[in-house]
């Protein structure tokens, strides 16, 4: 008995320690670190897509400025794989104790940018060649796209390695030349720069995935972001209305609100959402924040459960979150908001002001599915090489192609214009890959195999295939209709006073030219 008691212990034991085993080595974490932000060229917007890109990628990543790396961080037991990011060309990374441990450092490493310094240079056979003054055409290894970049005081090329390149810098000069954009040799990756638009972020994206051993890759989600309940409400009805039309397959992303529930502003709002779900998916926008401390009693968390809980009380079933980046880089906005959902859309951060963290960490976690955000406006400078109507490319990882919801008919005209000239095919299904599911404490809601799901039962959607009436809102109470009044009475005394000037005017002109007549005839 007291022999089969240890054999079933060291059965248990060996069973943990795979298990054990096993989630360590499917965690990857990665260690981002930069030299400025940049602030003056808008570089700060680069480090937050780096870090939304690694995050869709499905990689941990910790991110710190050079100056503030504390010795012996690097370590290979914590990371697989540092990113060392040059974003001011005049600065360069400093420090001597990050140098060191990265020159030590066994692990997958990559150099963005400029200054390669010589514990990098030493993993490539090829030869880093400063050039200037130059404009390039960059083009696709599988000529799938192609750009013509903006004009390069200085650039940094490697010339003649032996890795693996991704993309070719076609120099304009009296004579051509071709370098290699990016290169990965072992397990070292080089990008000469970085973009969080066009066909460098592409590129960027497509060696980024290679360099941390991933191959996926995944169809774009279109995305309609920015609608609230103070939206045009005539406007959105005819845009929901175009794109059901069209049988596109998207999502929208909304705000949501647990106040004034009663306005019949916000029964329309409700209304044209279920509209929205007949054809798309619902993502819940996170409420935005000021500089006002919401940590009390953790007051977010309160406001998240109350906004899903009263969508589903309308029939609405959202199922996913949209938040900007640096809600990933706040241990409290995840625990808070962010961890309700197995699916996020990590949306580009907003100006530095409008920044507000609660218990900042920088230290972003991963999600079953995390779409990055790439508008419209990023990629349309790309010269897609199809042969057909629709490309055939795919992205390195989930991508949440974004269209701002249009609040007049001048932005909805463009918005319809941009999805019809679109080169993506947005009336194929959602990418199978991609997992939809929020939960809460009473609630479970996911989309699975085109069915909405609420704790694991299918939900109906009433959802009438009449046009929606915009009724006009009745506003009662006790000034309700004041101002009214008192513009109706400003109209009549304004209209009023005209009219007695415009008389006045009349018999005083008369009055003048009997005057001057009877001066006349006398003195004749």
């Amino acid at each position: 008995m007291k022999k089969l008691v240890i054999i079933c212990l060291g059965i248990v034991s060996g069973l943990f320690m795979f298990t054990t085993k096993a989630e360590a080595a499917e965690s990857e974490r990665v260690l981002l670190v930069y030299d400025s932000l940049n602030l003056a060229d808008e570089g700060e917007k680069k480090v937050d897509s780096l870090q939304r890109l690694l995050t869709s990628m499905g990689v941990q990543v910790d991110t710190v400025q050079d100056s503030d790396y504390l010795k012996g961080s690097l370590r290979e037991d914590v990371y697989t794989g540092v990113l060392s990011f040059v974003n001011w060309t005049e600065k360069g990374i400093r420090s001597e104790v990050f140098v060191k441990d990265r020159a030590g450092f066994n692990g997958k490493k990559l150099h963005i940018g400029m200054a390669v310094m010589e514990d990098e240079a030493q993993d490539f056979d090829g030869t880093f060649k400063q050039l200037s003054h130059r404009q390039y055409t960059l083009t696709h290894q599988k000529e799938q796209y192609r750009q013509q970049l903006d004009y390069q005081d200085q650039s940094l090329i490697l010339d003649d390695a032996s890795g693996t390149s991704f993309g070719t810098l076609k120099s304009q000069e009296l004579t051509e030349k071709t370098y290699s954009f990016g290169v990965i040799q072992g397990s070292s990756g080089f990008l000469p720069m970085y973009d969080t638009t066009g066909a460098i972020f592409l590129q960027s994206a497509e060696l980024i995935q290679a360099w941390l051993g991933k191959n996926s890759s995944f169809k774009p989600m279109l995305t309609f972001k920015g609608f609230t309940p103070v939206n045009d409400m005539e406007i959105a009805n005819s845009f929901i209305d175009e794109i059901n039309q069209k049988a596109l397959y998207y999502v929208l992303s909304s705000t949501g609100t647990q106040r004034n529930n009663e306005l019949l502003t916000y029964k329309i709002f409700i209304e044209l959402l279920t509209k929205a779900q007949k054809s798309g998916l619902i993502f819940l926008t996170v409420p935005a924040v000021n500089s006002v401390d919401l940590n009390d009693n953790h007051a977010l968390r309160g406001i998240m459960e109350e906004q899903i809980s009263l969508l589903v009380s309308s029939d609405l079933y959202p199922v996913g979150i949209s938040a900007p980046g640096y809600w990933n880089q706040d241990t409290q906005y995840r625990a808070d908001a962010l961890a309700y959902s197995e699916s996020i859309i990590l949306e580009e951060n907003p100006s530095q002001e409008d920044i507000h963290y609660r218990v900042q960490d920088n230290r972003a976690e991963t999600y079953p599915t995390a779409f990055y955000s790439l508008t419209m406006q990023e990629l349309e400078d790309v010269e897609w090489l199809q042969s057909g109507r629709y490309t055939e490319y795919e992205f390195p990882t989930a991508v949440s192609l974004a269209i701002d919801f249009p609040t007049d008919r001048s932005s909805e005209k463009r918005a319809l214009e941009v999805i019809e000239n679109s080169v993506f095919n947005f009336g194929q299904n959602y990418d199978e890959k991609y997992v939809f599911q929020v939960d809460t404490q009473t609630q479970n809601i996911a989309y699975i195999d085109g069915r909405l799901a609420l704790n694991g039962k299918t939900v109906s959607q009433f959802v009438s295939d009449e046009q929606t009436v915009l009724p006009e809102e009745e506003f009662k109470g006790l000034f309700a209709n004041f101002f009214q009044r008192v513009n109706v009475g400003l109209i009549w005394f304004i209209a009023s006073v005209l009219v007695i000037l415009i008389l006045l005017f009349v018999r005083g002109n008369r009055n003048y030219r009997s005057k001057y007549m009877n001066q006349g005839g006398k003195k004749k």
